[in-house]
């Protein structure tokens, strides 16, 4: 009976751990890559949510007590403030590597990793058109082919970071929501009187003259 109920438990807590990550991944800017299939990573971000969840589950188990109530507020606050500071660098990030593209986006490099002859056909366009192209034009006069532009093995480098800043958040974010839930639930318990003792003064208040 106890094992039955484990596994039903478990499978509600991975539910909705997939839940949260659907829910989050609505708000955020979407990890979609014009030359990159990034179906897996969503698939990936939800199994992130769903283990989550369950390694959640066993803590929840072992501490539910309402002593705990404080242990599961403060590691729910530290979970918020990492998922916040994960949100902003992946935006940050998201911003700075990528460029919109054929109504998607693209990974660029810098200055620093270009191919020398792209940066002698940026100069020869800049001179052309009188003004230095932006980033979007040459991506766009390359037909979206960055890796002719800029040094594969960076642009490769840099699509690695979007998906680990993308992956985090999917890791703390529900983390935070399924503590908070937690430590809501050892609240009440906090708050509910302890029927024992209130019992035990209601006798003694009868049997006082």
């Amino acid at each position: 009976m106890k094992l039955a109920n484990f596994k039903k438990q478990w499978g509600l807590y991975s539910q909705f751990g997939i839940w949260v990550a659907s829910l989050i991944s609505a708000f955020m800017i979407p990890f979609r890559l014009y030359e990159y299939r990034t179906d897996w990573l969503t698939k990936f971000t939800q199994f992130l949510g769903a283990a989550i969840a369950g390694i959640l589950f066993v803590l929840i188990l072992r501490y539910k007590q309402k002593k705990f109530v404080f242990h599961w507020w403060i590691a729910s606050l530290v979970l918020f403030i990492i998922s916040i500071g994960l949100i902003i660098n992946y935006t940050s990030d998201f911003d700075t590597y990528t460029v919109r593209y054929a109504g998607s986006n693209t990974v660029i490099g810098d200055s620093s990793h270009i191919f020398p002859q792209a940066k002698a056909r940026w100069a020869e366009l800049a001179a052309t058109y009188g003004r230095p192209l932006t980033t979007e034009e040459i991506v766009k006069k390359a037909a979206g082919y960055t890796g002719t532009i800029w040094y594969p093995s960076f642009l490769r480098h840099r699509r690695h970071i979007l998906m680990i800043d993308f992956s985090l958040i999917f890791l703390f974010l529900p983390a935070f929501i399924i503590t908070v839930v937690q430590a809501a639930f050892c609240q009440s318990l906090a708050d509910k009187p302890n029927k024992k003792q209130s019992g035990t003064r209601s006798s003694q208040t009868l049997q006082s003259p």
